[in-house]
């Protein structure tokens, strides 16, 4: 056959895959087979599977996933979630759509202690969505706020995905966590002017709690030092050319058990 017949065959098995339902990785993986076994033989497709499987994954940039999971772990035992919560409630709760802004800024900082944004989203809606409903917040700007604050996990550093992304391309993983703060942060501010905008129509500008003093909001922020400490040492770490993001992920995984409740879990249960 002409090889140059392989990429419409690759093609066209990835449609006919997919209207039948199979898994996209399923079927990128077997047209991609097909489309290689069509140019060279089946034999050349079993050897670079034998390399590329080891070769891809047996890199020292992606030891820095485990510990930034194994970061983020420590972090939801400390209940870091509950007490950004509170700290960001403190501020922001008494504008209209408040406590779902609140919810925006603890994804985002909960985001500097987890890489994931499923692990951010699930810490953050367990807090903050019981707290929405007490305060009469719709349902739909609830799980909104939860659900968008959560991409937030992969972009402020540190970040699994901006990890993949340094290890395929062989892009150094220490400017890829640092380049991923400013879209973050920006990203925060546009949901809270969204969420603001949003909360001012019918009932939902009702919906506000009252305003804290300048002293409690103070108090409570001091209370949330271990992510101002945790940020700063793996992203102030990594960005000074102190330590490499594989030795700030593993000193990172240090400072949250530096709370309490952080102590008798992780004692009691690892």
């Amino acid at each position: 056959m002409d090889p140059s017949f392989a990429p419409y065959i690759a093609v066209a098995l990835i449609i006919l895959l997919m209207a039948f339902g199979a898994p996209v990785f399923a079927t990128l993986a077997l047209s991609g087979a097909v489309g290689i076994v069509l140019v060279e033989d089946f034999t050349f497709l079993m050897t670079r599977l034998k390399s590329i499987s080891y070769s891809t994954t047996a890199v020292y940039t992606l030891t820095i996933i485990p510990l930034f999971i194994l970061m983020g772990s420590f972090a939801h035992h400390a209940q870091v979630g509950k007490k950004l919560f509170d700290v960001a409630s403190r501020w922001v709760g008494h504008l209209p759509g408040g406590l779902a802004m609140a919810a925006i800024l603890t994804s985002a900082g909960f985001a500097a202690t987890s890489g994931s944004s499923v692990a951010t989203a699930a810490t953050v809606g367990s807090v903050a969505i019981p707290e929405m409903k007490k305060a009469g917040y719709e349902g739909s700007l609830s799980a909104g706020a939860v659900a968008a604050g959560g991409v937030l996990g992969v972009l402020i550093p540190p970040s699994v995905l901006l990890i993949f992304y340094a290890a395929l391309t062989e892009t150094s993983a220490g400017k890829m966590l640092v380049a991923g703060f400013l879209p973050g942060l920006l990203t925060a501010i546009m949901f809270m002017v969204g969420i603001y905008f949003i909360a001012r129509r019918g009932d939902m500008r009702h919906a506000v709690t009252p305003r804290a003093s300048w002293g409690e909001a103070v108090r409570e922020t001091g209370k949330a030092w271990q992510v101002m400490v945790l940020f700063i040492v793996v992203m102030g770490g990594i960005y000074l050319g102190l330590v490499t993001p594989t030795e700030a992920g593993a000193v990172g995984c240090r400072f949250p058990r530096g709370s309490e409740p952080g102590k008798q879990i992780i004692s009691t249960e690892i």
